[in-house]
């Protein structure tokens, strides 16, 4: 609320004006199952005049500076806000406002009293070392935030034990992880009683000397470094009086790093409150389905052991069900929790943990009293090349997006597939290493982490897979020979070994032979295709070639309008995949919900209503090819995606990475299916 917004608000018929008003109205009377909330950010101290902004002055209002809320930055002289705290604590407020609305209602709870942090440390007796724990109790006095700090929040007289117990277990712990932390009984106590009673928790990694010990409570939460105190140089050479004040005022920001880390850790804990209150409220419908534990984070030993021993007092033996959020555990936690249900007396048959788009994922279904229905099992893409045509488009902004959303997006569509046993293939380049957004890093982060196998493969059955499952590369690379040079041979050699053996790289060379990183180094270095001889599109279009034919099914999202020449007698790269594709009868999946050509592409094959997105942005070429495109696709295009027009549809237009998959999954179900009985009628 600023003298600017004032003055355009004194006017009810302006756009600002009548905007406010109708905010209030909504407010006051909003629609059904729906709460509108007001929170009001005074920016200075200007007098407010107009009628909405009065109104909602009457609320109590975060008080920010003009320059904290961005509206009159001041830099100073090294380019950073006069105020680290400027940075995080508009957001933090705000957060807390969220998070306190939505976890007093969760609880039914009508006071709006703060969230409360306990600082759960080891005090530092007897060391120099700067404490930690007293900066943290200093910036949280900043905020509205609430706080248990023992050595001021227990009055004497007080059972003390009792009292840490009973604040442990029910306050947001911010754990203040320093060097003597995890041998302490206490901080080990304080942990586990806030994971067993599924407390939000985040750690602030402030470790100096190092940690000899560990413990292996204190892991699976969020965790912000925290950056080393400077330390002071007793030889240093004595300030001339002239730069006293310069002096003066680099020690008033020596700790400038350490508060950042702060603010940086307690907001992360107030989205940790925000996602425990949504999760709460979300989850209903799933114990009512027989879900025995929704839990709030991944199941661990210091949580799966209390939960399973309790189930086993109660003589249930039966399909145990668990649900925890994103992302899904790897195959190697999965196995220590199953050997551990095994030991607690359960059967290994009887135990199933998903997550929510998981259970989207593969088609599952609830029904109140009954155990969830599955219809895809688990590993259903084993021995399934699943090639994905991705990059970022031009109307990612235009349809309130930006690239972070399409990492996310690739990184979740690839996790699924990893983790049901799928391989991925993808044509991708290596960018600079300073350049964000490389969709290949991204794909290569994420088999690294899923890629050694399905987690439960047979719905809990003893059988062990072969030993050799867990070396086969689930994620598989190919270069254009056209970005591919001495430097980039380096870079990769590196990145097969981070990798290796969850991802292989291969190089297409303009023959269209596939080589491994080995020979294609080889031929390089023999000067076998100069690159004078071989034009940039070229290359990329053999690079595809031997992608589609890699490939079983071809799924693609987003796209550039331009080729990477920018030439307008050639294709952009992911019409030119799908024209493949489609030629080449691979079942063809167009996501559009990113925009760009592949939503080009599902509006002119009629997968959905034509938008602004569609206006004609291409090449003569390329309308060219989206018309005999279209005459492939009624041939039978459509028919071996085994995807109806409802679904297709909806494919077409959705941004969830989990609907996307689900209809892939479907639609190999159902081509499976037709296929089997097309072989049986023979």
């Amino acid at each position: 609320m600023s003298r600017q917004l004032d003055e355009a608000a004194c006017d009810k018929t302006t756009k600002w004006g009548k905007y406010l008003n109708n905010l209030l109205q909504r407010e006051n009377c909003p629609p059904s199952n729906t709460r509108f909330i007001i929170c009001p950010v005074c920016a200075g101290g200007v007098e407010l005049v107009s009628d909405p902004l009065k109104l909602m002055k009457k609320k109590q209002a975060i008080w920010r500076d003009r320059e904290s809320i961005g509206l009159d930055i001041d830099y100073d002289k090294s380019g950073c806000a006069a105020d680290v705290s400027d940075r995080y604590m508009l957001s933090l407020e705000v957060g807390h406002v969220v998070a306190r609305q939505v976890t007093n209602e969760s609880n039914g709870e009508n006071d709006l009293e703060p969230l409360k942090v306990f600082i759960s440390h080891t005090r530092q007796l007897g060391s120099d070392a700067p404490d930690v724990a007293e900066l943290v109790r200093k910036e949280l006095q900043r905020t509205r935030l609430g706080r248990f700090f023992d050595a001021e929040s227990i009055q004497t007289t007080t059972q003390w034990k009792e009292k840490i117990d009973s604040e442990a277990s029910k306050r947001a712990l911010l754990v203040v992880r320093t060097d003597h932390y995890s041998k302490r009984r206490w901080t080990q106590r304080e942990v586990r009683l806030a994971k067993q009673n599924e407390v939000p928790i985040v750690a602030l990694s402030a470790l100096s000397s190092g940690d000899q010990y560990g413990c292996f409570m204190l892991d699976n939460v969020p965790t912000i470094p925290f950056p080393a105190f400077p330390v002071g140089n007793a030889d240093a050479i004595a300030p001339q009086e002239e730069d006293a004040d310069a002096i003066a005022h680099e020690e008033e920001d020596a700790d400038v790093p350490q508060r950042d880390a702060v603010l940086r850790a307690l907001l992360r804990l107030v989205d940790e409150c925000l996602k425990k209150a949504v999760w709460e409220y979300t989850v209903e419908a799933y114990v009512r389905a027989n879900f025995d534990w929704v839990s709030l984070r991944a199941p661990e030993p210091t949580t799966i052991m209390d939960w399973l021993q309790k189930k086993k007092r109660l003589g249930e033996d039966r399909h145990l069900w668990v649900l925890h959020p994103d992302p899904p555990i790897t195959s190697e936690e999965w196995e220590i929790l199953r050997e551990m249900s095994n030991l607690a007396g359960f059967k290994k048959s009887k135990l199933t943990i998903v997550t929510p788009r998981e259970l989207d994922t593969r088609g599952g279904s609830l029904q109140i009293g009954s155990d969830p229905q599955i219809p895809v099992s688990a590993g259903s893409l084993c021995g399934v090349r699943i090639g994905i045509s991705a990059s970022m488009s031009d109307d990612l902004r235009r349809m309130g997006m930006d690239a972070m959303h399409m990492d996310s997006a690739v990184a979740e569509l690839a996790r699924h597939v990893f983790v049901q046993g799928g391989t991925l293939v993808y044509g991708g380049r290596l960018f600079d290493e300073d350049k964000p957004h490389d969709l290949m890093l991204v794909l290569g982060e994420e088999a690294k982490r899923y890629g050694n196998g399905i987690r439960d493969p047979k719905e809990g059955s003893d059988e062990t897979e072969p030993d050799d499952t867990g070396c086969r590369p689930v994620f598989e690379n190919f270069f254009a020979w056209s970005k591919y040079s001495k430097e980039i041979a380096d870079r990769l050699d590196v990145l097969q070994d981070r990798f290796y053996p969850d991802v292989k790289f291969f190089v297409a060379d303009p023959d269209g032979n596939c080589r491994d990183l080995d020979s294609a180094r080889e031929v390089l270095f023999r000067g076998d295709y100069p690159a004078e001889n071989h034009p940039n599109h070229e290359c990329l279009t053999k690079m595809r070639e031997v992608l589609i034919k890699e490939s079983d099914i071809q799924i693609v999202m987003g796209g550039r309008f331009h080729h990477d020449d920018k030439s307008e007698d050639k294709l952009p790269g992911i019409l030119e995949e799908v024209w493949m594709a489609v030629k080449a009868g691979k079942p063809l999946y167009i996501a559009g919900g990113f925009g760009g050509v592949s939503r080009v592409i599902a509006e002119r094959l009629g997968l959905t209503d034509k938008t602004w997105l569609s206006r004609e942005r291409l090449s003569k070429k390329a309308s060219e090819v989206l018309d005999e495109l279209e005459e492939y696709w009624k041939k039978g295009g459509q028919e071996r995606t085994g995807l109806n027009d409802e679904d297709l549809g909806l494919l077409a237009t959705t941004s969830r990475p989990s609907i996307i998959m689900r209809l892939v999954l479907k639609g190999q179900e159902a081509a499976k299916m037709t296929s089997d009985n097309k072989a049986t009628e023979k």
